[in-house]
C-alpha cells in the first residue's frame, strides 16, 4: 500500500494520517460486476467529529466512509469492470484545536464481489448510510444505521427518518399527541422500593402508579409507552396498563435501553384513570430486574 501527505506514516499494521493523507492499492478485478470495498479505520474525534474518507477507483469517487474511536469495518457497493484498477482513500476533514486533533488511522482496503441483492440497493447518502430498493411503483428506504445499539437513539432516528422522507418529497399528514410525564404519576401506598427525583419513575419492585389524561373526542387512541429496564435470567420487566380499571396492554421490554412501546385503546371523551403496573419482578444474588417509565404520549389513531 502506498501513502502521501504530510503527517502520513506507517505505524506498525496501519497507516496513520495526523493531516489529510492518502492511501492507495492495486486490485486486479476478473470480471465486470458489483463489489463491496471495505475499509478498516478508526479515528479521533474533533469538534464532534469524526474523520470522513474519499474511496475512489481509478480517480472517481464512489463513496466516503466515517471512522469512529474503534477499529470498524465501513462498505461502499459500487460497479467495477474487470481489469487493473487503483483504489485510494483519502481523509479529508483533518481539525485540530487547543484540546483536540482529527486523525484518521487506515488498517486495510479490500475488494470483494457483493452478495448478488446488493446490486438492487441504490445509495442515496454519504456512508452510504440510507439507501433504497424498488418495489413495483413505488421505492422502499432502507437505513444503513444500527439504531438499535442505543436507547436514546429512538428519537434521533424519528427525526433522521422525518427529515429524511420530507426532503425527498414525501407528503406527511399532521398527527398532534399529548406526553405525559409518568414521573408526575403517583404510586400506590406504601410503595417502598420508588423513585421519581431523576425525571423518570423508576419501579424496583412490583407496584404499580397511576395518573389521570383527557381525551378531546370519542375514538381510538394510540399510546406510546417510554420504558426501559434492567433484565433478571434473561427476562426483561414486563408492564399491565389498566384504563379506568380495565386492562388495556400487556406490554414486555425487549430493551433495556429507552423505547416506545405502542398500543391501541377506544376512548371516549374526557378523563381517564391510567394505572402502570411493574408484574414480574424479581432478583438474584447478581441481577436485578426493575422498571423504568419516563414518558406517555396519547395521539388518535389513523383511521383506515
Amino acid at each position: 500500500m502506498k501513502f502521501e501527505g504530510q503527517l502520513v506514516a506507517l505505524e506498525g499494521d496501519h497507516i496513520s494520517m495526523a493531516t489529510v493523507g492518502t492511501a492507495r492499492v492495486k486490485a486486479s478485478i476478473p470480471a465486470d460486476g458489483f463489489y463491496a470495498v471495505g475499509i478498516d479505520s478508526r479515528g479521533t474525534i474533533c469538534d464532534g467529529g469524526y474523520p470522513i474518507a474519499d474511496v475512489r477507483i481509478d480517480g472517481t469517487s464512489v463513496g466516503s466512509v466515517y471512522a469512529t474511536a474503534d477499529w470498524a469495518r465501513a462498505t461502499v457497493l459500487t460497479h467495477i469492470a474487470a481489469g487493473d484498477h487503483e483504489i485510494s482513500v483519502s481523509f479529508t476533514n483533518d481539525a485540530s484545536n487547543a484540546t483536540e486533533d482529527r486523525n484518521y488511522y487506515l488498517r486495510s482496503i479490500a475488494v470483494g464481489p457483493a452478495p448478488a441483492d446488493a446490486s438492487l440497493l441504490t445509495p442515496i447518502a454519504m456512508g452510504p448510510t440510507a439507501g433504497y430498493l424498488k418495489l413495483g411503483q413505488g421505492r422502499v428506504l432502507v437505513s444503513l444505521i444500527r439504531w438499535d445499539t442505543n436507547g436514546d437513539n429512538t428519537v434521533r432516528g424519528r427525526r433522521y427518518f422525518a427529515s429524511l422522507l420530507t426532503n425527498l418529497g414525501a407528503d406527511f399528514k399532521d398527527a398532534v399527541g399529548v406526553s405525559y410525564a409518568l414521573d408526575q404519576f403517583k404510586p400506590m401506598p406504601d410503595y417502598g422500593y420508588f423513585n421519581n427525583k431523576m425525571g423518570y419513575a423508576a419501579m424496583a419492585c412490583n407496584g404499580w402508579i397511576e395518573g389521570e389524561i383527557e381525551v378531546p373526542r370519542d375514538s381510538p387512541y394510540r399510546l406510546d409507552l417510554e420504558a426501559s429496564g434492567s433484565a433478571c435470567e434473561g427476562v426483561l420487566p414486563e408492564v399491565v396498563v389498566a384504563i379506568d380499571g380495565k386492562d388495556a396492554a400487556d406490554l414486555k421490554l425487549t430493551s433495556a435501553q429507552w423505547r416506545s412501546y405502542p398500543f391501541t385503546a377506544q376512548l371516549t371523551a374526557g378523563r381517564h384513570v391510567v394505572r402502570l403496573s411493574f408484574v414480574n419482578d424479581k432478583n438474584t444474588a447478581t441481577e436485578d430486574r426493575n422498571l423504568n417509565v419516563r414518558r406517555l404520549t396519547i395521539s388518535e389513531a389513523p383511521k383506515p
